[in-house]
């Protein structure tokens, strides 16, 4: 799915790791983006991705079509540098490592996060939670927030009106949820 950041759906592709030749084979998930954004690619355009969709590779090739992408990563996926991977950090530190205009960095907050980006530059920012704590932030996590509200809220929407799954079968649950979008 193709959001604005408002939550406005553009375009829609339904992924359901088939055997469509278009999107199926090896790197399935890029083909996905890249059918998706092929309209929209030399443009200039910022693509935010979540975990299941960013890939090293991916990020070059969007890169290459004048296309930034920003967004988490999963840590088991190859080819991302094991350096950064692999680093034991103390909370509020930051590793990046630079390549090919790509950004891979890992910040420990509670947690450790993983993040790429070809787009914003890596800093620690601070910023203010709703309760009105100061804290510091990488930069890009936090336009990645703020751009990624669009598909949560459209998830939020659908969640009211979805259907049970237990008892409408996967076409027709698809049909429901194209006609509320």
């Amino acid at each position: 799915m193709l959001p604005e950041p408002d939550g406005t759906v553009l375009q829609i592709l339904v992924y359901a790791r088939t055997n469509d030749e278009e999107v199926a084979g090896k790197e399935d998930v890029s083909k996905v983006v890249m059918k998706i954004m092929e309209k929209r690619l030399n443009v200039g355009h910022s693509l935010y991705m979540d975990n299941f969709y960013n890939l090293y590779d991916l990020a070059n090739t969007l890169l290459e079509s004048n296309t930034y992408c920003t967004g988490t990563l999963r840590s088991n996926r190859i080819k991302h540098p094991i350096d950064v991977l692999s680093a034991k950090l103390k909370k509020g530190e930051l590793n990046i490592q630079y390549c090919n205009n790509v950004a891979i960095m890992k910040w420990k907050d509670k947690s450790d996060v993983l993040f790429l980006t070809t787009e914003h530059f890596c800093k620690l920012q601070e910023t203010c939670n709703r309760r009105g704590n100061v804290k510091e932030k990488l930069y890009p996590l936090t336009k990645y927030n703020e751009n990624m509200g669009g598909i949560d809220l459209r998830d939020q929407m659908l969640y009211y009106y979805s259907s049970d799954p237990k008892t409408v079968r996967f076409i027709s649950t698809y049909t429901i949820e194209f006609v509320l979008v």
